[in-house]
């Protein structure tokens, strides 16, 4: 029996590993950020929050807010397509940076066919410097 208590104990040491280095990825809705309260993650874990359409930059904010005082780290999805106003985005990165302790995102296209403001893909909007004045410093691509 002491042999498998030695395997069962390596097992768990691994899991917990693995668990260290995981990122989760949520939605910007309330419920979801109860859940992810309920979900006890280590400390500094990242945890990507993804915008479903008709949800607000607003929402975004307040969910980055919510992870970051929980001891995670927030990681945005940004969508180019779905900028409409250049200056309010910069606001919102400046918010995201400022009080959520941000300084990673997920650079997205988006899921829309006509981009509703400037940008039509991740590669505009990186290409905007937008990110660097902002304080972003690392940054993820879909691809």
């Amino acid at each position: 029996m002491v042999g498998s208590n030695v395997s069962f104990d390596h097992s768990r040491a691994r899991i917990r590993a693995l668990v260290r280095s995981a990122s989760l990825e949520m939605t910007a809705r309330g419920a979801a950020v109860n859940d992810l309260a309920k979900a006890e993650l280590p400390a500094g874990s990242r945890v990507y929050i993804t915008a479903l359409p008709g949800d607000s930059a607003n929402a975004v904010l307040a969910t980055a807010l919510r992870v970051h005082q929980m001891g995670l780290t927030p990681v945005p999805h940004l969508g180019a397509r779905y900028v409409t106003e250049p200056r309010t985005f910069e606001n919102l990165l400046r918010s995201l940076v400022r009080d959520a302790g941000v300084d990673q995102a997920l650079v997205i296209g988006g899921d829309v066919a006509r981009p509703r403001g400037p940008y039509a893909s991740s590669l505009d909007l990186l290409r905007s410097g937008v990110f660097a004045q902002s304080g972003i410093r690392r940054i993820g691509l879909a691809a």
